[in-house]
């Protein structure tokens, strides 16, 4: 008997998510991709000897690739590395000012404070409020079409 078969557009991380768990669940799949390369915005480009990131700048939601790995009976070692980065991300203004996101509040409200001349606990409560809409309500966005 044949397996049940499954076409997937597109092979960016969804793309290639649901054909992994399809392909786990004994789907013949196919995917279609209208690039050259697969990842879609997981990409990178040249220019003048130097590459740039194309794709997302954060890598949020680590456990869901490390579950698919999981579910997938592969060590995510073989495939990629990762680790917590002090600075999240860094901004250039116009007006020469520039600011380091760290992942830590302490620091991130110091150089918030430093740079931009904003309370820390005016960030701080801000942050706790984000945090707060994020665990009532994020799951809802984030874990469901």
């Amino acid at each position: 008997m044949n397996p049940p078969k499954a076409i997937v557009i597109g092979s960016g991380v969804a793309g290639m998510a649901v054909a992994i768990r399809l392909s786990i669940q004994g789907f013949a799949v196919e995917i279609f991709e209208s690039n050259d390369f697969p990842g879609g915005k997981l990409s990178f480009f040249e220019s003048e000897g130097f590459q740039f990131d194309a794709g997302p700048s954060l890598f949020t939601q680590p456990q869901h690739i490390e579950a698919l790995f999981t579910l997938a009976n592969e060590p995510i070692q073989d495939y990629f590395n990762y680790s917590k980065v002090d600075v999240v991300c860094n901004y250039f203004f116009e007006n020469g000012i520039e600011l380091k996101t760290y992942g830590d509040i302490d620091k991130l409200t110091k150089e918030f404070e430093e740079k931009l001349g904003e309370d820390p606990q005016t960030i701080t409560r801000y942050l706790n409020a984000a945090k707060n809409l994020y665990n009532n309500v994020g799951s809802v966005f984030l874990n469901h079409s």
